[in-house]
């Protein structure tokens, strides 16, 4: 079973995410928050194998929540959500290998789900 950290401000978003991941079977979201700054508190008590975060998070986007959480909990596996393809954003949470996937559009650009366990 995959454990998933979910991080989107949009709730109805959230749930939507939520319920595709359920369909897979194998995969349980564990937690779930609405704010990037709540990414890092969050993780410990729930240990994700993998944590899905929006670029665009209130508080801390998701890229600072990102090399947050690599920082503190190298070992899980970081997926970035985005409905932008600006060259910036793509270039920003690419930088300093900080992330071990991306999805631009809500289609996959690099790193493919299932790669992001091993």
């Amino acid at each position: 079973m995959v454990r998933v950290l979910l991080a989107e401000d949009m709730h109805l978003v959230r749930g939507a995410l939520r319920a595709l991941l359920a369909e897979a079977g194998d995969i349980e979201v564990v937690a779930e928050t609405g704010r990037g700054d709540q990414v890092v508190p969050t993780a410990p008590a729930h240990r994700p194998d993998v944590a899905v975060l929006d670029v665009d998070l209130p508080v801390a986007d998701g890229i600072a929540g990102t090399a947050a959480l690599r920082e503190q909990l190298p070992e899980r596996r970081v997926l970035i959500l985005t409905a932008h393809r600006r060259v910036e954003v793509l270039r920003a949470a690419s930088a300093g290998a900080v992330l071990t996937g991306f999805l631009a559009d809500y289609r996959l650009i690099a790193g493919p789900f299932g790669a992001l366990l091993g």
